[in-house]
């Protein structure tokens, strides 16, 4: 069987997609569009443009504060958006579109990254509880500087909620100051033999095959900073992203 079709409204994929030290740095962000914009996306052409408006607007209004949580020897390269999901349709991804950003595109905090592992977590959170329906940003490399014993240092606080004030205030609640979409945390469907996981071990170990999951958005209500670095293993240098 194949799971169900999407019932919620259209999806988006906004990809940050960066360099560090010559290693590739991405940050995915999803966003839905809102009940007043979903229907006028007609077409998978307008749904496109839609995607772009979105990074077009992510740039304009929260590239700077993004930028300020970077080191210098970070460069945003590309911001990716792509349609993932239509309503009532199944695995709807469009073509991506690519958008070089204009300058600034270095991180602005000085001093050079030490670990290209260790992350700042910003945690995003919905209404609804559960795995499925939080998110996570890891934002890194880190400077010297910016760790203190395994802690954000206090200074460099302030940036960080600043860059989760902007996203809130542009992409989440009623009152948003971007009218087409919503940061969104989103659960990706797929087909029961699709991935497999072992639950137990020894001789009570076993595979099990989750059944068709349909998906689900659940859009964001906030977000937080956690003040415990975290470490990012795929950001290791000659790993990947």
């Amino acid at each position: 069987m194949a799971h169900a079709a999407w019932s919620h409204r259209t999806l988006a994929r906004l990809a940050l997609l960066g360099t560090c030290q010559g290693q590739s740095i991405v940050s995915v962000y999803h966003f839905e569009a809102t009940p007043v914009r979903d229907p006028t996306l007609t077409s998978d052409t307008i749904a496109r443009q839609w995607a772009d408006d979105v990074a077009e607007d992510w740039e304009t209004n929260c590239k700077a504060a993004w930028l300020a949580i970077h080191t210098a020897d970070y460069s945003l390269i590309n911001i990716q958006s792509q349609v993932l999901q239509r309503p009532s349709q199944i695995d709807r991804a469009l073509t991506p579109t690519d958008r070089t950003p204009g300058a600034p595109v270095v991180g602005a905090i000085t001093g050079p990254v030490d670990d290209m592992t260790t992350a700042v977590v910003i945690k995003w959170r919905s209404d609804v509880a559960g795995k499925a329906h939080r998110g996570r940003t890891y934002v890194g490399p880190l400077s010297d500087a910016m760790a203190d014993a395994g802690r954000l240092a206090s200074g460099y606080v302030a940036g960080f909620t600043a860059y989760i004030t902007a996203m809130q205030n542009r992409y989440t609640g009623a009152s948003a100051l971007f009218s087409d979409a919503n940061l969104t945390i989103y659960s990706r469907p797929y087909n029961s033999g699709e991935y497999r996981y072992v639950k137990g071990s020894g001789a009570a170990m076993t595979i099990v095959i989750p059944p068709d999951y349909n998906g689900d958005s659940t859009n964001v209500i906030g977000g937080n900073v956690d003040l415990v670095l975290r470490t990012q293993r795929r950001r290791q240098l000659g790993v990947g992203s």
